[in-house]
């Protein structure tokens, strides 16, 4: 079973009234947490990828370690500086002292206090999360196979080409894509 993790993360997390965060996308799993950052022009930075970081330490303390924590962006192309911009190397990988990176004052108390208190947990994180990046035209194309694979004759595949296929002409005609 996948979970969105959207708003109800105040609740789920007890952040109160707090705004901790704001994710474009998080999913879980009993064995992975995954966010999703899409991106249409604005720049990455360190303090991103820790909100959602914190998302997966939150995620697991919530509900059990995972097997997968993973952060998926979706860019314009893959020709910029997304890896340098969040302070992963050019493997996309965060190096062991990338948390002493981030900058205190660019991040929520509540985000703080969470940090201060599970550090080894988020060296843990940090060790094991996954990134990648796809673009979108890559992710188009990717939407494109899956529709011309499908049986349009059963309700349930015509029903995934038009969600796919409206899914597309959404991303054609937004601005930065």
């Amino acid at each position: 079973t996948i979970e969105r993790i959207g708003r109800d993360a105040k609740t789920r997390y007890g952040w109160g009234e707090h705004n901790v965060t704001q994710q474009d996308m998080f999913l879980a799993t009993a064995e992975t947490a995954l966010g999703v950052e899409l991106k249409l022009g604005s720049k990455t930075w360190n303090e991103q990828v820790l909100k959602y970081l914190a998302l997966m330490v939150w995620e697991e303390r919530h509900s059990g370690r995972r097997t997968n924590l993973g952060l998926l962006y979706v860019t314009p192309n893959k020709n910029d500086s997304l890896w340098k911009d969040c302070g992963a190397t050019s493997e996309a990988v965060l190096p062991t002292n990338w948390l002493e990176t981030c900058k205190a004052s660019k991040l929520n108390p509540k985000l703080l206090a969470l940090i201060a208190e599970h550090k080894a947990h988020f060296d843990d994180a940090i060790s094991r999360i996954r990134l990648a990046r796809i673009s979108w035209n890559e992710l188009l194309a990717g939407c494109r196979s899956i529709v011309a694979r499908l049986d349009k004759e059963r309700a349930g595949d015509d029903t995934l080409a038009r969600l796919l296929t409206g899914f597309e002409n959404a991303v054609v005609n937004h601005a930065g894509t």
